[in-house]
């Protein structure tokens, strides 16, 4: 059963990356409407979101390393939950504030998908592995169907569109709850100190000579 809840955890992340990108191009004009300039340029202030996802997943090869699994994803995700609050709330209309955070956004679903697959590494043995991160195609697709449909619903009855973002804040505020009730595989990081983490996180930026 435990499995079960991990392997959850691993779907939903991916999930959540693939409801905030997937419905860019619905919720494109209202953003623009609200930040009262034209679609074109208002598209760029999503490159913050993809941004932040490359940030994420960059930093999470030191904070895997370093850290445990249970307490990286806590931290993320209820900085995520955070973020996505303020967006809700606020409803920004100026285009930095919405980039900030975007940008925000996108590390916690860069390091949340990154735990996502360490999960699936760490559970999943060598020959079910391959199937394991191909089922996660299946959950970013139909994450990829579900809020992108749930978006133009909002946008149809005329609500503000931050709240299809907060329609996957709420999936996230469901897998952030399952943190806390699972228990996560040991990784390296729970057997060593900070500077070996540190020379792993070294090691694995530095390229080796063939």
């Amino acid at each position: 059963m435990n499995r079960v809840f991990l392997t959850a955890i691993a779907f939903i992340s991916y999930m959540i990356m693939s409801g905030l990108l997937t419905q860019i191009g619905i919720i494109l004009n209202a953003v623009s409407s609200s930040l009262n300039a034209t679609p074109a340029a208002t598209v760029g202030v999503f490159s913050w979101l993809t941004g932040g996802a490359l940030c994420g997943t960059f930093a999470s090869l030191f904070l895997y390393a370093r850290h445990s699994l249970k307490q990286v994803l806590i931290a993320n995700y209820t900085l995520f939950l955070l973020i996505m609050l303020v967006l809700v709330v606020v409803a920004p209309t100026s285009y930095w504030p919405l980039a900030v955070l975007l940008w925000g956004l996108g590390v916690g679903c860069g390091c949340g998908l990154a735990g996502g697959a360490v999960i699936l590494s760490k559970i999943y043995h060598e020959a079910k592995r391959a199937s394991a991160f191909l089922a996660t195609d299946c959950a970013f697709s139909a994450a990829g169907f579900i809020f992108p449909s749930l978006a133009a619903a909002i946008i149809a009855v005329q609500l503000d569109w931050v709240y299809s973002y907060g329609a996957v804040g709420a999936l996230a505020l469901a897998l952030w709850a399952m943190l806390f009730f699972v228990r996560f595989p040991a990784t390296e990081a729970d057997d060593t100190n900070a500077a070996s983490a540190f020379s792993q996180f070294k090691s694995v930026l530095t390229l080796g000579c063939v």
